[in-house]
């Protein structure tokens, strides 16, 4: 449990080294978001990538911005527009309640090494994504760095690629974002 994230330091979420070290428009030009596509942010926080995603999925679209703190919630909402294309979605720590195959895109940010089991986590989103949906996750180098949760938390693209195999995902790309933290990108597997 000590590998969830204190929603009391929620101050680390917005920071400028954060947004210096991994800008969030960075992130969601690499999903390459439509107008009109269905994302799901999965460990939305306060809202880091979900917030900015608004103007990606246009009128049309929806962000739901998942999290297993009310509090952290309660924050993206103080700081996000008004509008009706953002659900914010009080959730499981195991399980995120969705209707099946309804997004387009998952992000998962920093939210993969804190899940218990992994291989059940991504089955789960296996099932909210369309068929023709991505998944991209964003998580730490398994190095020592000078920040983030401890080398013994953190998960390498190795394990990864065999989570999302087990999963009935397809690892379609990789790459360093910075020197401590990886982008990917998987499809469902068929």
């Amino acid at each position: 449990m000590s590998k969830i994230f204190n929603p009391e330091n929620h101050g680390r979420l917005s920071s400028d080294e954060r947004r210096k070290l991994i800008p969030p428009e960075k992130i969601l030009e690499m999903m390459r978001i439509r107008s009109g596509d269905v994302l799901l942010d999965a460990g939305a926080g306060k809202g880091y990538f979900a917030i900015p995603s608004l103007s990606y999925v246009g009128e049309d679209g929806k962000v739901i911005a998942a999290d297993i703190s009310q509090q952290m919630l309660d924050l993206l909402m103080q700081e996000a527009p008004e509008t009706i294309n953002l659900q914010p979605v009080l959730c499981e720590k195991d399980f995120i309640d969705l209707s099946e195959k309804s997004v387009d895109k998952i992000l998962m940010a920093f939210v993969l090494h804190e899940v218990d089991d992994a291989v059940a986590y991504l089955k789960m989103l296996r099932k909210i994504l369309k068929d023709n949906g991505q998944l991209f996750i964003v998580e730490w180098e398994k190095i020592d760095s000078p920040m983030g949760p401890p080398q013994h938390d953190r998960i390498s693209v190795d394990q990864i690629n065999q989570f999302l195999s087990e999963a009935g995902f397809v690892l379609q790309h990789h790459e360093m974002i910075n020197d401590f933290q990886y982008f990917c990108e998987a499809k469902k597997a068929f």
